[in-house]
This record gives structure tokens, sequence and C-alpha cells, in this order.
């Protein structure tokens, strides 16, 4: 690493870390008064309200640090111009194309550090935070969180579910089609009331009957084990339980998910957006990186580059927000719906940054019947050649 390399990283991660304190501490002082009621009308103590912030701080770090790192980068680069020390590079022959390299390397590090943080720590922490606010705060005990009308594949069966406790592995009111080899036809139909799943991973359904339609017979039973393998805890993203978020998982997690529900027949469009967004979410930090060097080649004075960069991060966001939330419907696909923001605002980027070759490749390329592009008449003045012993045709000494 270079001596200004050096000189910048540590400059950058002193702002950084002071903007990120002033952010975290904002954005938990606006939790706590949103949520003191709730603690205060709950059975949680001091000790229940004081881990539950704590556990919340690395996930609200990694939501907020693409904003933070974007307004510490316009700081940096602002104060560098301010204090003429742009200007000192540049007369001791440092070419700005530096300052770009270093935001691309220094971008890129931020973007593993995300990723790894925020995979890591943060789902972590939000999963414990979700715990106590479900159980020792609003006292809903997370096993008791249901999902309702499920529908899902098995091998050669269709099951319907009315009403199942993803966690205590049972439910309510199961409807079991067995197809044929051939899935051409149904071989039989199993109703019950109940059913549970062992430890051993065995389904067990009670109190209910078995049609065979071939045969036109119909009996009943207090208990059958059937030939399902079905996991059921892969449901636990659709309970009513806000603890259960697809955000609350890491990507390897979810991918495990994913594959299940694919198995099972479920559509994944909502959980296949979230991995990507937190893919696309990591990439930001980059793209953010970008920006700020375009704010500040564009103001130098600090003020009017903050107030651009909050615009940026509001402008960000609501897109964010609002592709993703496209994708989660599936009116576009999970992979444009997460990363649509992200190459909006990267192109935006990258168009400023070359819009000067840009515009010089243009001009070098005139089009036809331009008066640029347009050859010279035979006989005009400039495409007549010189007569000899003109002042133009004369040679010089003679």
């Amino acid at each position: 690493m270079t001596l200004l390399s050096r000189y910048l990283v540590r400059q950058n991660l002193f702002l950084f870390f002071t903007i990120l304190l002033v952010g975290t501490g904002l954005y938990i002082l606006t939790d706590i008064f949103e949520r003191l009621d709730n603690f205060m009308d709950g059975d949680a103590g001091p000790r229940h309200f004081f881990l539950f912030f704590l556990y919340k701080i690395p996930s609200i770090i990694s939501l907020i640090l693409p904003a933070v790192y974007l307004i510490a980068m316009v700081v940096q680069l602002n104060l560098l111009s301010r204090n003429r020390e742009t200007i000192a590079l540049a007369a001791g022959g440092v070419s700005p194309s530096a300052f770009v390299r270093f935001i691309v390397v220094y971008g890129i590090a931020w973007v593993l550090l995300q990723l790894v943080f925020a995979q890591f720590l943060g789902t972590q922490g939000e999963k414990a935070a979700a715990r106590i606010w479900q159980e020792d705060v609003r006292g809903n005990v997370l096993k008791e969180s249901s999902v309702k009308g499920i529908w899902f594949t098995d091998h050669d069966s269709i099951v319907h579910i009315d009403k199942l406790l993803p966690v205590q592995k049972k439910g309510t009111e199961i409807l079991i089609y067995t197809l044929d080899s051939a899935k051409t036809s149904i071989t039989e139909i199993i109703r019950a009331k109940e059913f549970a799943v062992d430890k051993d991973g065995k389904w067990i359904v009670l109190d209910g009957k078995r049609l065979v339609p071939a045969e036109y017979s119909s009996v009943a039973f207090e208990k059958l084990t059937v030939p399902l393998t079905q996991d059921l805890e892969a449901f636990q993203l659709w309970s009513n339980s806000s603890a259960l978020r697809p955000t609350y998982l890491s990507l390897t997690e979810l991918w495990t998910t994913i594959s299940h529900l694919k198995q099972a027949g479920s559509n994944v469009e909502r959980l296949l957006t979230a991995w990507h967004g937190k893919l696309a979410y990591a990439f930001s930090v980059f793209i953010m990186g970008l920006l700020a060097y375009i704010v500040s080649r564009q103001t130098s004075n600090i003020y009017l580059a903050l107030v651009s960069s909050l615009l940026i991060v509001f402008f960000y966001y609501t897109a964010n927000t609002m592709c993703v939330t496209l994708g989660e419907k599936g009116i576009v696909s999970p992979l444009v719906g997460a990363w649509s923001a992200n190459a909006f605002f990267a192109g935006t980027g990258l168009v400023w940054i070359f819009k000067d070759n840009i515009l010089r490749g243009l001009r070098l390329k005139p089009a036809k019947g331009s008066a640029l592009g347009t050859p010279l008449p035979k006989g005009s003045a400039l495409g007549t050649p010189l007569a000899k012993g003109s002042a133009l045709g004369t040679r010089w000494g003679k």
C-alpha cells in the first residue's frame, strides 16, 4: 500500500466511524421512542431492554453502512479539495486517476466487509432481538406461530394443510392426494384432522379416512404413517411471526430454504428476491463510492455536497424498495427486482465519469451528410490546387 493510500484510508476511517456512531445513535434513539410503550406494557425488564438494542446494533450498522460510506467519502474528498491537498498532489505529479483507483479498491473491500458483517453478526443479532421482542415483550411465543393454507408436492403426493405449526412440526386438517407413477390419476386420498412429524422425520396422521377411488372404498383410521419427507421448518418464513422474515436468514440459510421449497413446488419469488437483494445491497457500497466522487467533482461547497448526498441516499432507498417489491410480487424477475436500482445508479455514475470521452467520440465521428462529413466539391476555393507562382504555392527562399 502506497503512502497516499495509507493516508486516505486513515482519514476515511476516522470520518466513517464518527458518522457511523452518530447515525447508529440516532437510529437507536428513534427506535427506543417507538418501542418504549411496548416494553413498559410488556413483561420485559431493563435487562431485556438493554439486550434487545444491543442485539440490534449489528443489523443497524449493516443497514446504514452504504449511506455512511457515501457521506464519509464526500466529506473526505471535499476536505482534500478545501485544504488544497488535491492541488498539491497534482503539482507533485499524482494523477486524478489515483483517487479513482483508490475509491474502486477501497469500495470493493467495504463490499466484502459489509457482506460478511451483515450475513453473520447482522442475521444472528436480528434473530436474538426478534425472539426478545416476541417472547418477552409481546408475549407471543414463537412455537405458536402458524401458517394457513399450504400446498406442496412430495414425490408422488400433493398435500394441502389447513393450519401448520412449523416449529412444533404439527398441524390440523391435512389432505393428501397420491398419484400413480405416470402422475395422470389419483390412486389414494387421505384426509385427517391432525398430523405430526416425530423426531425421526416420520409423518403420522390421526383420526382420518383413507379413500381408494379405483376400489370405491373408504376406511377410517385412528393413526397412520404416510411416506412424506418434506421439512416443515422451511415454511417458517410464511408464519405470522415477524421473527422469521427472510431478511433474518443468512445467504446460505436462505438458499437452503429456497431449495427445499422449490422441491415442494412452492412459489419462491419472494425468497429469491431477498437472496439477490442481500448481494445487491452489499454491492451498493461500491456504487456509493463512485457517486461520492461525482458529487465532490460537481461542487466544492461541503454543505451543498452533504445535501446532495442525502438526496442520493433518499432516492436510492426509494428506488431499491420499489424494485424489490416488484420482484417479490412476481411482476419482474427476482434478479431484475433486486439489481435494478444498483444498475441505474451505477450506469448514471459511469456515464457522468466518462461523459467527456463519450462527447469527444461523438465529435470525432460526424454524421454523413453533415457539413464536416461532406467531401469538398471540385472547383471550389478550398478544393482547387494551388497555382504555381501563387503566394501560398511559392517555396520558402525563392
